[in-house]
């Protein structure tokens, strides 16, 4: 995968992807030349990267679909259409040897760049069957799994908020694995009526400094 300048412009604002979906890239700082290197969250991973994400290179992404929006679409009983043009996706296949992260989903929208890197063994044959649908449909589901993730991270921190103020959350340092490591606890309230008690929700963290 490269960029190229974005074009029609006196200096490079941005770059797209140089392939079919042309997926857009602000140029930071008025860097002239476009990243090598981004960030990437790992789905299906309980850390998912961490807060930062994984570090990953543009170079050895193979592009394999576009998933786009499309035509306006009819928007409820109003009878007016609706366009989500404004977000875009694009499927790649990381040809990058000695790493688990074989696919990436790279999302481009009018508050940045977004990339969601798959690392499950059997995505292998889901992805190679899933490029084969409509531009469209791949949008739709695109759409479904990144703001799935988007809104359990956002659930995520709301209950640790939510536990901070009233009490209920109660965080300790540990060794998991030799690893320093974090334990978030968040206790439940008194059962309903009739109802088993539920166990704490709990999460722990690894790797931080």
């Amino acid at each position: 995968m490269k960029f190229i300048p974005y074009p029609n412009a006196e200096k490079p604002y941005g770059f797209t992807a140089d392939d079919p979906a042309a997926l857009y890239l602000y140029a930071k700082n008025g860097a002239l030349e476009p990243p090598e290197e981004f960030r990437a969250v790992v789905l299906g991973s309980r850390i998912g990267g961490g807060a930062e994400g994984v570090s990953m290179k543009f170079a050895p992404l193979q592009f394999m679909a576009s998933a786009l929006f499309g035509e306006a679409r009819e928007s409820g009983s109003t009878g007016s259409k609706w366009s989500g043009d404004s977000y875009k996706f694009a499927i790649y296949e990381n040809t990058e040897r000695h790493t688990s992260l074989k696919y990436v989903i790279l999302r481009t929208d009018g508050g940045g760049f977004y990339a969601y890197a798959v690392t499950e063994n059997s995505a292998v044959a889901l992805f190679e069957s899933l490029v084969t649908l409509p531009m469209e449909r791949l949008w739709d589901l695109c759409m479904v799994i990144t703001r799935a993730y988007e809104c359990g991270v956002s659930d995520g921190r709301a209950k640790v908020e939510h536990g901070f103020l009233n009490g209920s959350l109660t965080v300790k340092k540990k060794k998991l694995r030799k690893q320093n490591a974090i334990e978030f606890s968040i206790a439940h309230g008194e059962p309903r009526p009739g109802m088993e008690p539920r166990s704490p929700q709990t999460a722990t963290i690894t790797n931080f400094e």
